[in-house]
């Protein structure tokens, strides 16, 4: 008591005293220093050495839909050329199953599109969630099971992107290829329900969220709560691939951070050589890839009507949206052909006799390889003013450039052409000599990257302890980024089912006690939820 009495009487030594077991507690007693001394406890440990396989590192990819399942794009025509030529890894696919689109079915194919795994979730994997724990647990045990030492996302429409921040903790390397916008948008092509790009490059700092928020028609708190998600999302991805500085430009105004592991890597084009030109007939204008109405395809109609009864003619090559068939049937016979569907992965023939290409997008494409194909088949292209495409022709020089939805220019552009096919040829000329990168430059340069992270093959492991992910150290309020609390928990493959698998699973690998305790906490955080709502 003569020591407390002293000790209150005296301030400087009672003050000494609790700034010495600060100092003591900061040094010794936190997390910091528990986690510190479990790491030397470890390093202590003898080493063990890791397992190898025999054979190719295999490469997991992950994608929205592939040119075999049909209504193909870019992305689709992309990896099939890795599939088709990679050669250092061996590349296998993971893809919804778009032919029973209910966002429960999963194929897994090897490379040569055998189906290895069918994943069938209880809960729909729907638009909107951050996080589904049923297809995390299934994808924890496919990149185990199938000794994947890579993951490339190809896209994660359709997928949730909690999956990069799995992959990460189980090992993989990661990769993210951008074909569009989609880690910034939920509308990745950056259009809003008017079909306008929203313009994001030119809007103030702090009013993107509110710009992006009014393209996807939800309040601003929902998209920077994606926006935040998919920035942890990003930053368990080793390497982004990007197609274009333009791409990649849009990609660093909301994710900085990328910029130190974004690689350019043009994506493969397909070829169709250059024919002889006739003398006399009308001007050939084609549109290559999707008929669709963010491709264009208004511009073109009123392009049409404008260029009626006169020495021009449209050559139509690709899948026509629903909407836009009987306007193309109208004109039909007229001074418009219609090709019909292509097959990925080729350029059809006919294109090569065309003259001049429309690549009239509404919104910044990231590369467009129909625009480099043309090129290099002798065709002058006519450009909406945005994205990746404009940076590859010089108006008035190679090609020109018009504004979005113009068909009044676009339709000037080909009549004066039509009339004066002298510019035409000195427009031919200043063509670039190579447009574009062949599908096996585009691999090797794909396989340096993949050389870069030291990839090598692993064996099957075990799945006996699967992780959630607040395990990975990642905490939502939500599973999904556009709604808050309430019975949200269900969601997402959450429901009572799911956890009464949980609970048995944890039961028999870790014991009832650890399982009860789980459940317990699962229950408060539940609870918790329902009280914010």
């Amino acid at each position: 008591l003569a020591r407390i009495d002293a000790a209150l009487a005296d301030d400087d030594r009672r003050l000494a005293i609790a700034r010495a077991a600060q100092t003591h507690v900061a040094e010794n007693h936190l997390y910091a220093n528990r986690v510190a001394a479990i790491l030397d406890r470890a390093a202590d440990l003898p080493a063990k050495p890791l397992p190898v396989a025999e054979g190719k590192p295999r490469v997991l990819f992950v994608t929205h839909n592939i040119v075999q399942h049909g209504r193909f794009g870019g992305a689709e025509t992309y990896l099939e050329a890795i599939r088709q030529h990679l050669g250092a890894v061996e590349p296998w696919i993971l893809v919804p199953e778009t032919r029973k689109p209910d966002g429960r079915s999963f194929l897994l194919y090897d490379r040569d599109l055998a189906v290895r795994q069918t994943i069938r979730l209880a809960r729909p994997c729907e638009a909107g969630l951050l996080t589904h724990p049923e297809l995390e647990i299934a994808f924890q045990k496919l990149l185990a099971e199938h000794g994947f030492a890579a993951v490339h996302f190809n896209h994660l429409l359709g997928f949730v992107p909690s999956l990069p921040i799995v992959a990460r903790a189980m090992g993989a390397r990661t990769l993210y290829s951008l074909h569009d916008y989609y880690p910034l948008c939920e509308r990745f092509n950056l259009l809003g329900p008017d079909g306008r790009y929203c313009d994001i490059e030119n809007l103030p700092a702090d009013a993107r969220d509110i710009g992006l928020a009014l393209v996807q028609g939800v309040d601003p708190d929902s998209q920077a709560r994606r926006r935040r998600f998919w920035r942890e999302s990003l930053s368990a991805i080793d390497v982004v691939l990007a197609g274009s500085e333009a791409s990649a430009r849009l990609l660093h105004i909301l994710y900085p951070e990328t910029g130190a592991r974004t690689r350019l890597l043009q994506p493969p084009v397909n070829r169709v050589e250059p024919a002889a030109r006739t003398e006399g007939g009308p001007l050939k204008v084609a549109h290559l890839g999707n008929f669709a109405r963010h491709k264009g395809a208004d511009a073109i109609l009123d392009a049409m009507a404008r260029c009626a009864g006169q020495p021009v003619e449209f050559h139509i090559f690709g899948r026509i949206d629903p909407d836009y068939q009987q306007p193309l049937e109208a004109h039909a016979g007229k001074n418009v052909v219609l090709h019909g569907p292509f097959n990925g992965g080729a350029v059809p023939a006919a294109l090569a006799a065309c003259d001049v290409m429309l690549f009239l997008s509404t919104w910044p494409e990231t590369y467009g390889i129909t625009l480099s194909e043309a090129q290099a088949a002798g065709l002058v292209p006519i450009v909406t003013a945005i994205g990746a495409p404009a940076e590859r022709v010089r108006d008035g020089e190679n090609g020109f450039l018009v504004p979005v939805g113009d068909g009044r220019a676009v339709a000037d552009i080909l009549l004066d052409l039509a009339a004066n096919r002298g510019r035409l040829d000195a427009l031919r000329a200043n063509l670039p000599a190579a447009p574009g990168i062949e599908g096996t430059d585009f691999v090797a340069g794909l396989e340096d990257i993949y050389r870069g992270m030291k990839l090598a093959p692993l064996p099957a492991s075990e799945t006996r302890r699967l992780l959630s992910l607040q395990e990975f150290g990642q905490f939502l309020d939500s599973p999904s980024w556009s709604g808050r609390g309430g019975f949200g928990f269900l969601a997402g493959g959450r429901g009572i089912g799911f956890l009464l698998r949980r609970f048995v699973a944890v039961a028999r690998t870790d014991g009832m006690g650890m399982a009860v305790r789980m459940a317990r906490n699962k229950m408060r955080a539940i609870l918790h939820r329902m009280r914010m709502a």
